[in-house]
């Protein structure tokens, strides 16, 4: 949302979208094994606090020929997210929020090195009740 009540919760969105034949890794390891190659979404701020990990949507589980294993992957367009509250000082105002995604795109062939890109929105919050 634009705007939140005060203490309210509101769901933070990054969608990536991936040229064709091309893909990132899952947020979350396979199994106990953690993916060297898995995505990174951070949140910079002292504002806002999460609430539950970042969702993503159901991996596609299969054969990966750039790493030679069976990784789990997204392609095309990919939608993440995460809830966050709003901290119980936090007066009425505009808030920016920034933050960075880190993955890594392959194409079963070839895999890029990783890459980091900002993001930044901006949420009002105004006095009220959640």
């Amino acid at each position: 949302p634009e705007s939140i009540k005060s203490r309210g919760r509101f769901a933070l969105y990054v969608t990536i979208e991936l040229s064709a034949g091309w893909h990132i890794y899952s947020l979350y390891a396979k199994g106990v094994e953690e993916q060297p190659v898995a995505t990174e979404i951070t949140l910079n701020s002292n504002k806002f606090v999460p609430h539950g990990p970042w969702e993503e949507p159901i991996p596609t589980l299969g054969w990966d020929g750039a790493l030679e294993r069976v990784v789990r992957t997204h392609e095309q367009v990919v939608e993440f997210r995460r809830w966050y509250r709003a901290i119980e000082s936090l007066d009425s105002g505009s808030y920016k929020i920034k933050g960075s995604i880190i993955f890594r795109a392959c194409n079963n062939k070839v895999c890029n090195l990783p890459r980091e890109l900002s993001y930044e929105t901006q949420v009002e919050v105004w006095d009220g009740e959640s």
